[in-house]
């Protein structure tokens, strides 16, 4: 919708739906992959022998990602929001919703956001086959099944998570020099994708919805019909297929 109207320069913006804000989504994924498989590989290539202190290097690096640096990068990339909160609604109400915002965890919603946005963004140049999917109103007030939920995030989300999450595991295995700050910060992205879809589907807490999601997840599984997992996985092979 913005093509039309804004001339080629200013459509290359990294402001929300511009042609950079969607590239930025999709190579901060990137770079934090990038970051996490270097400590995983020079921690492992110093464990062996096979190039001294390496992992000293990449676990620096982890600590200087995650140092001041971060929470300046991530103040810069909430202030538009805040200073819309406070033109809107005064400075006391304005900083009431920045700290609720992050109370809430909407770091971990954004960190599945940005990821789920790269997806998609990079798929498309891959398959193409892009379509507008009508959500409706009830997607934020009804809980989705836990099934439904995992054939939409397993590949933008859960495959990706569990990549990252052995990584630091076995970086830190074979490492002295991760401490807990790296591996608490490293792993924020992590277990936003592997937990923020559930999280944040309402009724999750609730006992009755995790034992039919379980239940139901099950017999997902166990089904060899058009609606089971065995046919998701065959047309997921298949768009890969195509692909390459």
């Amino acid at each position: 919708r913005r093509g039309p109207r804004l001339s080629f320069g200013r459509l290359l913006g990294f402001y929300y739906g511009h042609v950079g804000f969607y590239l930025g989504q999709l190579h901060m994924y990137h770079a934090y992959y990038a970051l996490l498989c270097f400590t995983f590989l020079a921690s492992l290539a110093d464990h062996m022998g096979l190039v001294d202190g390496m992992s000293d290097i990449a676990w620096n690096a982890i600590r200087f990602y995650f140092s001041f640096y971060f929470f300046v990068s991530l103040f810069g990339t909430m202030l538009p929001f805040i200073t819309c909160e406070i033109e809107a609604k005064g400075f006391v109400l304005g900083m009431k919703n920045t700290l609720l915002q992050l109370v809430s965890g909407s770091i971990l919603y954004f960190s599945v956001q940005s990821r789920c946005i790269g997806h998609y963004l990079s798929n498309e140049f891959a398959q193409g086959g892009a379509t507008y999917i009508p959500t409706g109103r009830g997607l934020s007030i009804n809980h989705v099944r836990f099934h439904l939920l995992f054939t939409t995030f397993v590949l933008p989300c859960f495959y990706p998570a569990i990549e990252m999450v052995l990584f630091l595991v076995v970086a830190r295995v074979s490492s002295t020099s991760g401490d807990a700050q790296g591996l608490v910060f490293a792993g924020i992205v992590p277990f936003s994708l592997l937990f923020a879809p559930s999280l944040f589907n309402p009724g999750c807490f609730s006992i009755r919805n995790a034992c039919d999601d379980l239940s139901g997840f099950l017999r997902w599984l166990g089904r060899d019909d058009v609606d089971g997992w065995l046919s998701h996985h065959r047309s997921l092979v298949k768009k890969k297929a195509l692909s390459s």
